[in-house]
């Protein structure tokens, strides 16, 4: 389950007026440098996402082995209107983004499996009350119990795409102006 979040452009309308048919690859250019500039933002919304659960163990962050932190790209288009979209197509990006409710299904075996892989992954390490250190396996299944005990969430939602889109706005508002003072300055109408 990818996720997708269109980011709100806000002043669009009135540079969309300003532009004709010489500026629009100034445009353009900005858009793609505006893009490649907007990744390293989601990645510190990653990396600064709040804990997945209001438990004092829980790190900050949403990532694990880097393949969500990795994953997200930017689109964008001028026709008809200026639009960016930010995305991440990892499998388990829906449910990193937008959390899991505590309704319905229980997580069962599955979700031991791949609780245990994150586990390893993030290197964490619990003992039992006889000090004794837990498997990744059994570190899973007490994870998942607990999980399956939360009355509203079982993941918190993180919102990265959510939490980045007001920056990732500023950096292609400011990005396009660059450009059409360029092209003013430049005497290109």
């Amino acid at each position: 389950m990818s996720i997708r979040v269109k980011v709100p452009m806000g002043r669009m309308g009135q540079i969309e007026k300003k532009i004709s048919a010489n500026i629009r690859p100034y445009i353009q250019k900005a858009m793609r440098v505006a893009a490649r500039q907007s990744i390293p933002v989601l990645s510190a919304r990653v990396m600064d996402a709040p804990p997945a659960s209001d438990s004092p163990h829980s790190k900050k962050g949403a990532y694990a082995g880097g393949s969500y932190l990795g994953g997200w790209e930017v689109d964008h288009t001028m026709s008809p209107k200026i639009a960016v979209w930010v995305y991440n197509k990892t499998a388990y990006a829906g449910y990193v983004d937008k959390g899991v409710r505590a309704r319905g299904k229980l997580m069962g075996i599955a979700a031991s499996k791949n609780l245990a892989i994150w586990v390893k992954q993030r290197g964490i390490k619990f003992t039992d009350k006889t000090g004794r250190v837990l498997t990744e396996k059994q570190m899973a299944w007490a994870i998942l119990i607990a999980m399956n005990k939360r009355k509203d969430w079982r993941l918190k939602p993180r919102k990265t795409g959510v939490r980045a889109s007001p920056r990732i706005a500023e950096i292609f508002h400011k990005r396009i102006q660059e450009a059409l003072d360029r092209c003013s300055r430049d005497g290109i109408q």
